[in-house]
């Protein structure tokens, strides 16, 4: 058991068992069959009060503290368990619009938050979307930069950094705009749409490129924590896709992710909403893809039967894709 740092961030780290995790999850990336399932438990227990998310976003050093009790209590409490320890920002879905210049302010419950919309009309303000962000000097930048070496020195280098809730095209786009007009503009004026998402899909790149910079060792950015080892790709959060067509995500979704895809290698999908149908053929379509995170799958049990969950699980296995859940969400209805 490796001890970091012996103060405030003191982190306990098995760095043994973490290489053994990051195996299995490779065998599972890779179409194998690893010695056993992975298994990432996360026992009860931990006393640790969650601090709220304006304090997250306000107190960074009070957030590393916060992770690092939460790493150090895994680790004590299940040290056989598959557990790749990493950091993250703590800054919210509302990163990735702030780099556009929007006003940003700290809300008690949901943390960061911006006041406005950038876009109102698409022909009009389509030039307020610039080609490429600059995360150095623009919005959250500076702070997700800040947060990035502080965690670097703190835990001496050893614990993984996480990519900031970047979210996918799609859904950067909507934040710029609204779902609403998004889906109207992509009937009116389609053209102008696949403008947009080209640019937001650049300002993804422009983010994960500075996180290398700053972060400085590729073995320490962590681009997917579903299936989390070095050489694993992308993680895209999909939170608003389930709302849309088999065509429309075919259209407008699919060309962006799959740059992305294409450029960082591939990694998983991840969604808040429940693996209805049209989303499963959507996600199928990623020919590459190593995993799905189905924690928003598992939450709606209640509203999904065992023979919808059993579907999911057959497709995942006829695409050679992984399933990653967290089972303490099944509440009263387990299956």
């Amino acid at each position: 058991m490796a001890v970091l740092n012996s103060g405030r961030f003191k982190v306990n780290i098995n760095k043994e068992q973490i290489e053994k995790t990051k195996g299995r999850c490779k065998s599972l990336a890779q179409g194998e069959i690893p010695d056993r399932v992975p298994f990432i438990f996360t026992p009860y227990g931990f006393k640790w009060a969650n601090p709220a998310k304006r304090h997250i976003a306000e107190n960074c050093e009070d957030w590393l503290e916060f992770q690092v009790a939460r790493i150090n209590f895994q680790v004590k409490e299940f040290p056989e368990g598959d557990y790749v320890p990493f950091l993250w920002d703590g800054l919210g879905t509302m990163f990735m619009a702030s780099l556009y210049g929007l006003d940003v302010f700290t809300d008690e419950k949901q943390g960061f938050l911006v006041k406005d919309r950038l876009i109102h009309r698409l022909e009009k303000d389509i030039e307020r979307v610039p080609e490429h962000v600059d995360p150095e000097n623009i919005g959250l930048g500076p702070e997700l930069k800040r947060r990035v070496k502080l965690f670097l020195e703190a835990t001496e280098g050893e614990i993984m950094i996480f990519l900031p809730n970047i979210q996918c095209p799609y859904d950067v786009a909507v934040q710029l705009m609204g779902n609403d007009n998004f889906i109207i503009a992509a009937y009116d004026t389609p053209d102008l749409i696949h403008e947009l998402l080209k640019r937001v899909t650049n300002a993804t790149r422009d983010v994960i490129y500075a996180m290398q910079k700053w972060v400085g060792n590729t073995d320490l950015l962590m681009l997917d924590n579903t299936l989390p080892f070095h050489g694993h790709g992308l993680k895209l959060h999909d939170d608003y896709v389930s709302v849309l067509s088999p065509d429309f995500h075919k259209e407008f979704c699919y060309p962006y992710n799959m740059q992305l895809y294409q450029e960082f290698e591939f990694g998983s999908f991840h969604t808040c909403g429940p693996y209805l149908p049209h989303y499963c053929n959507a996600i199928f379509r990623h020919k590459g893809i190593t995993a799905i995170e189905a924690h928003g799958c598992i939450r709606t049990c209640q509203q999904r039967s065992r023979n919808d969950l059993l579907e999911l699980k057959t497709l995942c296995m006829e695409n050679n894709v992984a399933i990653s859940a967290c089972l303490d969400t099944m509440g009263e209805n387990p299956v």
